[in-house]
């Protein structure tokens, strides 16, 4: 039964219990053994994956989900349904922080008007927010019909946080340096269209590059901004 093993299945095995053992790389296909030992390489070198006693211990799904896109692997849904929504999270937020945003996670606004913010980058130098809705979606094929709702509910919460800016800075105080807020859409993978109502669709292997590279993007794409109204000099 081992010998009827395919490369998808390997992963997804692995993906499910977090380890893989040497003889079910063993029962693939020889042109499969070699590409899967080739993304173990990889992913060891990367420090999303420890190699122990022929164990491989998957340490960051995520961060593996990466590199298998990057490598040309395809069937990723089968994949993600074994990838937390706390690690999709953090995953953004520790691309953020290594950019030097200040992060806040999972920020509810209980006033009068509610309204929840999934992550929140604040760069104090550049004066910059980007107002982050996650959207981990486990069914990568169909979540395209769901984007153009999911932006237009995240810029109604764009605009309250702005609306309700003065109530916000009491719990978030570092708000009050930053002089322009950009809503932004981050997705598992990547899509062909990459904004909608001017709001950029951002996938976790473009995220590091439009961090980085974020007024590149608002001129070329007419990325919407909002200015803040609680900014002070």
């Amino acid at each position: 039964m081992l010998f009827s093993l395919r490369l998808g299945d390997v992963l997804e095995h692995m993906f499910r219990y977090k380890v893989l053992e040497r003889k079910l790389i063993d029962a693939l296909p020889l042109a499969e053994k070699r590409r899967l030992e080739e993304m173990l390489t990889q992913a060891i070198d990367r420090g999303c994956i420890s190699l122990t006693d022929d164990r491989y211990v998957l340490l960051d799904p995520l961060e593996m989900v990466i590199l298998l896109i990057n490598m040309g692997f395809l069937d990723i849904e089968r994949l993600v349904n074994f990838i937390e929504w706390h690690e999709f999270e953090n995953y953004i937020a520790r691309v953020l922080q290594f950019a030097g945003f200040d992060v806040y996670s999972n920020y509810q606004h209980r006033g009068l008007v509610r309204f929840q913010i999934d992550v929140l980058g604040l760069d104090s130098i550049r004066k910059l927010g980007l107002v982050i809705e996650c959207k981990h979606w486990r069914s990568i094929r169909r979540y395209s019909t769901k984007l153009a709702e999911a932006v237009k509910d995240h810029i109604r919460r764009v605009e309250r946080l702005v609306k309700f800016c003065e109530w916000v800075v009491i719990n978030i105080p570092a708000l009050r340096r930053i002089k322009t807020l950009i809503p932004v859409v981050v997705v598992l993978k990547s899509d062909a269209q990459k904004v909608i109502d001017n709001v950029p669709i951002v996938s976790i292997t473009e995220l590091r590059d439009f961090i980085l590279n974020i007024e590149k993007y608002v001129d070329e794409l007419e990325l919407k901004t909002y200015s803040n109204r609680c900014y002070v000099e």
